[in-house]
């Protein structure tokens, strides 16, 4: 597959076997731990990665978010390298290379309940972040995060695009809003999990009044060395 990239530069890529498909796209292993996300042809521009999204990811450079490396366009859909240069904001993306993260699959309902407050503090962090450049965030889920090490890590941010019509309130309430579900379907997603504990962890992960998870998750949690412990007290 011949491609331009967002330099203008032509990359071959031989691409075989798929190592992962989904609804929108395909994962090919490169070399190492560099992958490539493919769009099928009938992905609409809102699952895509665009441009002002990747430059802002790349600038952030934030450590939990996963490197998004470089952008392509298909070689046959470019009139010329000129116009790809000139129009590049307007052209939608065909595919990218980022940086491969290896999943520890942690059981998180499980773990010390430090390790969950530092990654909802620093993930509440980054949403702040977003809320001031603007990114209204969407598709946070367990399979788009990876446990690495201390971190959750975010993934598959493709769906988040800058909300230019939408209000500095409305934007930080989405993006609170969304981490809040994100930690709703972590503990959903992990293998202790048990239906019986739907209320208690919608309650954990309940929203203040000013929005604001960490601080009000942190109280909870006050006396008790993991979720799981918290839980079953609530049930």
């Amino acid at each position: 597959m011949d491609y331009y990239n967002s330099k203008g530069e032509l990359i071959n890529y031989n691409l075989t076997v798929p190592k992962h498909q989904g609804k929108s796209s395909r994962i090919f292993q490169l070399e190492d731990s560099y992958y490539l996300k493919q769009y099928f042809s009938y992905s609409t521009s809102p699952v895509r990665m665009d441009l002002e999204l990747f430059n802002i990811l790349k600038k952030l450079n934030h450590p939990n978010t996963n490197k998004v490396l470089e952008l392509y366009y298909e070689k046959n859909k470019i009139k010329s390298v000129e116009y790809l240069i000139s129009h590049i904001q307007d052209i939608e993306v065909d595919a990218y290379r980022y940086l491969y993260i290896e999943d520890s699959y942690r059981n998180i309902i499980k773990e010390p309940t430090e390790y969950l407050l530092y990654n909802l503090q620093e993930l509440e962090k980054l949403a702040h972040i977003f809320t001031e450049l603007g990114i209204w965030m969407k598709d946070l889920k367990r399979e788009n995060t990876v446990y690495s090490k201390d971190r959750i890590i975010l993934i598959d941010l493709d769906c988040c695009k800058l909300a230019k019509k939408s209000s500095h309130y409305d934007i930080h309430r989405n993006n609170m809003c969304c981490l809040q579900n994100l930690f709703i379907d972590l503990f959903e997603k992990c293998k202790s999990y048990s239906y019986r504990y739907e209320d208690e962890v919608d309650e954990l992960f309940f929203l203040d009044e000013d929005n604001f998870l960490t601080s009000s998750v942190s109280k909870k949690l006050s006396k008790c060395k993991t979720p799981l412990d918290y839980i079953k007290k609530q049930c």
